[in-house]
């Protein structure tokens, strides 16, 4: 299994326990799914990735969000 499948895989399977993850988790796997999309060359898993992002939201993009961290949103 290429290493690839192996990310999504696991993107899945925190994507289906989201609403349970800490907030800082919940960034970190929305950030994922951001930069995968952006790198991904495979239709199969730019559509799971899709899938994955209609689930959990979108990352906010650091400019919009002020470069605010994973601790910053904690925080408020």
């Amino acid at each position: 299994m290429n290493t690839s499948l192996q990310t999504v895989i696991g993107m899945l399977r925190r994507a289906a326990s989201f609403e349970k993850l800490p907030t800082a988790q919940q960034a970190a796997l929305r950030a994922q799914v951001s930069r995968m999309t952006r790198t991904n060359t495979d239709p199969e898993i730019a559509d799971v990735l899709k899938q994955i992002r209609a689930t959990i939201g979108e990352a906010d993009d650091r400019k919009e969000s002020g470069g605010m961290t994973a601790a910053d949103l904690e925080a408020e």
